[in-house]
């Protein structure tokens, strides 16, 4: 049912139950926190950041995870990324050196927002990961990173 529009009882009716959205959202998350088992997560293989550096400074992560980790499913990145060996469900965009923090100081899961839409094109995925690490310390991409942004 559209935001704003009429509707009546019997309509609401059918919404709930095994029908409710709700209770669907498990099988493919979309945009929605989840809790992750470290397992189901890969790093992401074309991470622009060289080096994650020390991971000291998460060390909280193994009592409190203060921003979920933005991940795309298996399937959106392999079409992008044919090529690359991925065995696991997700594959960690965003939140790299949180989930090697995670691994270091022993969580065994990982709050993440699916986001295959991130997986659109290598450019807006490329984007998305340089994104939250321009303005960290130690953040140096390599000149072909940079590159393919311009060329592409």
């Amino acid at each position: 049912m559209a935001r704003g529009q009429r509707t009546n009882l019997a309509a609401l009716a059918t919404a709930v139950g095994d029908n409710s959205p709700v209770e669907q959202s498990a099988a493919a998350p979309q945009a929605v926190g989840i809790s992750a088992p470290l397992s189901d997560l890969t790093a992401n293989p074309r991470n622009p950041r060289e080096d994650l550096g020390d991971l000291d400074d998460l060390a909280s992560i193994a009592d409190i995870q203060l921003q979920p980790a933005v991940v795309v499913s298996r399937a959106a990145y392999l079409r992008l990324y044919p090529e690359d060996s991925v065995d696991t469900r997700w594959i960690v965009i965003n939140g790299c050196r949180r989930l090697a923090a995670a691994r270091k100081f022993g969580r065994t899961d990982l709050e993440i927002v699916v986001k295959d839409e991130v997986a659109h094109d290598r450019v807006t995925l490329l984007t998305a990961a340089i994104s939250e690490n321009v303005d960290r310390l130690g953040f140096e991409a390599s000149s072909s990173y940079l590159r393919i942004l311009v060329v592409q």
